[in-house]
């Protein structure tokens, strides 16, 4: 804590009168800097709820206040970001991503202490839909004519490569 310090200076003139007068130095302590952790880097699918947990501590006062940003990476709306548990929603990506995240605290003098944490965000394929649309009825000397195109292109997370038939029942026709 604070300390006081007194120090008395005596003048002695050449009558031995003496005098003297205090002073007072007050020592204040220097503040320690909080210390904090924003917690272990992850790694998550694509829209997974993510949630971050950091941690601080100030061994000569308070922490006053939590603040997370996001430094890199595609970005993502955070929730509570002004507390020490922040959430969001991964992206939806075609690629793996590294999303960066600093949790800054402020302690009751104002010092401020940061760390980040990783989140690698994994794509996951979406399997594509394949729709031979509606069941025919033909006469059997006439052509069928099948139609996929219903199937999704684009894919939701990239794109149809190829289309391919193949009967699997009934007696055997040739496919055009």
């Amino acid at each position: 804590g604070v300390q006081n310090l007194v120090f008395r200076v005596s003048v002695t003139d050449n009558e031995n009168a003496v005098v003297t007068d205090d002073v007072i130095v007050t020592v204040n302590p220097v503040n320690v800097n909080p210390t904090i952790t924003a917690g272990a880097d992850v790694t998550v699918d694509e829209l997974a709820l993510v949630v971050l947990t950091g941690t601080a501590n100030d061994a000569d006062g308070t922490i006053i206040a939590h603040e997370w940003t996001q430094v890199a990476g595609p970005l993502v709306d955070m929730l509570n970001a002004n507390t020490a548990i922040m959430g969001f929603n991964a992206p939806r990506l075609k690629t793996q991503e590294t999303l960066t995240f600093r949790l800054t605290v402020s302690d009751n003098e104002i010092a401020d202490a940061f760390d980040e944490v990783n989140v690698v965000v994994n794509p996951v394929n979406t399997l594509p839909i394949a729709d031979a649309g509606a069941d025919k009825s033909v006469a059997e000397t006439l052509n069928a004519i099948l139609d996929g195109s219903a199937s999704n292109d684009p894919d939701v997370d990239g794109s149809i490569t190829s289309y391919s038939w193949t009967q699997t029942a009934g007696v055997p026709v040739s496919l055009v």
